[in-house]
């Protein structure tokens, strides 16, 4: 009998994920004995204890590897000096979303920006014009990080070059200036692009509301915040008006889902597209796999796998 192969899942409330149900069908897939062991670590929980988890992974000769969701900043922040290799996006992000101990050695990856770029078009279908859309993104952490390469930038050999096929106006919304910050100093440091970006923090929902009331018809709207899954509520009130013809795209796929109700409600009166985070959880999860099992998800290797996790939707 093959020895299991262990690989460790780092967020806030493990146990309510789905991936513990689809993961045995992706290891029966796959052929291997794997198992997923989850660990929760409260938002804002002390340096020290990410730190100890990353420690814990690289001493553990069973382990395989980690993907990390809701901490990965601040898994990077408290234990990057412990790892032999870090990819380019997770050197440019300063955050992990996968650690791998191939070859006996830690390393770490940010596989967030492949995963948006593999969503994006069945998001926004193929008559989406870039250059006369506009696109607001609540939220400026990891995942509106990952957002904003895969829209701006794409990756010519080790470096990253702008696209010239970009969003008219990118407006970026957070509660934190400090995120806010970041994001801006990232898309600084990287080639001009033709886009205009725009960093806004509100701290109130109604003034989200207005911010997507004035958007053009076609617009790209986006709950890239942890708000209707780590904890109940949305980014917009739900009064908020989706602009026409345009799409709303939740990143949850779990959880309370306001946001995802209130585009619903308007999916028919105002022609919105709504898609929620299902597809970005698979392709966020096998990505971040692929170098913890040393694989490559491939598209077929991905429909296979996508297939298994049907039965799992919610």
């Amino acid at each position: 009998m093959a020895a299991v192969e262990r690989i460790r899942y780092i967020g806030v409330s493990t146990a309510g994920s789905r991936i513990h149900q689809v993961f045995p069908a992706w290891a029966h897939e796959l052929g291997r004995p794997l198992v997923l062991d989850g660990i929760d670590l409260p938002l804002g929980a002390p340096s020290e204890r990410h730190r100890a988890v990353v420690q814990s992974l690289r001493d553990d000769p069973e382990v395989l590897g980690a993907v990390v969701t809701s901490h990965k900043l601040s898994i990077f922040a408290a234990a990057h000096d412990l790892l032999a290799h870090t990819d380019e996006f997770a050197s440019l992000l300063h955050e992990f979303n996968a650690l791998s101990t191939q070859d006996g050695a830690l390393s770490g990856y940010a596989r967030d920006p492949l995963a948006v770029a593999h969503v994006l078009p069945s998001v926004l279908g193929a008559h989406w014009m870039p250059r006369r859309s506009d696109v607001v993104c609540f939220g400026a952490g990891g995942a509106g990080s990952a957002l904003a390469l895969a829209l701006l930038y794409r990756k010519a050999d080790h470096a990253f070059a702008a696209r010239e096929d970009v969003p008219r106006r990118l407006t970026f919304v957070d509660t934190d200036a400090a995120r806010l910050t970041a994001l801006r100093s990232l898309i600084t440091a990287l080639p001009a692009v033709r886009s205009s970006v725009i960093y806004a923090q509100h701290d109130d929902a109604r003034e989200n509301d207005a911010l997507i009331t004035g958007l053009p018809p076609g617009s790209l709207v986006i709950n890239a915040t942890g708000l209707g899954k780590d904890h109940p509520g949305s980014p917009l009130t739900q009064h908020a008006t989706f602009p026409e013809a345009s799409t709303a795209w939740d990143f949850n796929y779990r959880g309370t889902l306001e946001f995802l109700a209130t585009a619903q409600t308007q999916a028919a009166t105002r022609t919105v597209s709504v898609h929620d985070g299902w597809d970005y959880f698979l392709h966020g999860w096998t990505q971040a796999l692929s170098p913890v099992l040393d694989i490559e998800i491939t598209p077929e290797r991905f429909a296979t796998l996508a297939r298994a996790a049907t039965p799992m939707r919610p």
